[in-house]
Order: structure tokens, then sequence, then C-alpha cells
């Protein structure tokens, strides 16, 4: 099984989604799942991905997914301090413009919570 760890903590009002070790196809379902619930209308949604040491494409889809779903939802959502492995994935998808990224959660917490992410 891959090095995977993903918890939800509030950061003022924003619920920030931090993930570590390996985003692939083994647990893109679970990351999903944990994401989904929270990108209801008006909900701000940071997605910590420092700690990430491995990301595959479908950690891309459910990066795209979560962003097109907040869209709908009229909820805000962020990645925070993409490390290298999601950067990376990112930049040779193209999609990295899809993303509003914020350097840590402190920052995604301060942009989210004023309605500008």
């Amino acid at each position: 099984m891959a090095d995977f760890f993903c918890e939800v903590r509030p950061e003022g009002t924003v619920q920030v989604v931090q993930v570590r070790g390996e985003v692939d196809m083994a647990v893109s379902d679970q990351l999903w799942a944990v994401l989904e619930p929270l990108l209801i209308p008006g909900a701000a949604v940071g997605l910590d991905c420092s700690g990430v040491s491995f990301f595959d494409s479908t950690g891309l889809r459910v990066a795209v997914r979560a962003a097109g779903h907040a869209k709908q939802s009229d909820a805000a959502f962020a990645l925070i301090a993409p490390s290298g492995p999601v950067t990376r994935v990112l930049d040779l998808s193209g999609v990295t413009g899809v993303f509003t990224v914020h350097a840590d959660a402190a920052a995604a917490a301060a942009a989210l919570a004023g309605g500008s992410g």
C-alpha cells in the first residue's frame, strides 16, 4: 500500500485538506471522498500538497475535479504549497492556470476567507 495520509483541519474559516505521501490510483478515490463533501456553496477549501512525494494523473484528475466542482458549487478552492512532484505534473499537463496557488495555509486562509480564491 502506498504511503498516504490525509486529514482535514480548520484554518480560520477555511477547511485545509492536508495530504502527505503518494497520491496515485490507489488513493485518488479516497482523496475525492474527503474533498467532495467539503465543496459546498460558500465553502473555502485548500488542498495542502506540501507533503506530497508522488503525484500522478489520477491525483491531477482529483484536483481538477475539485476545482470544477468548487466552481459549480460557488465554493472557493485552492492548492497550498504544491511540492515538486505536484508542480511538475501541473506544468507538464498544462493546467497550472486552473488553480489558485498559495504559499502556505495561512496565506490561503486569508485569501480564501476574503473570497479571492
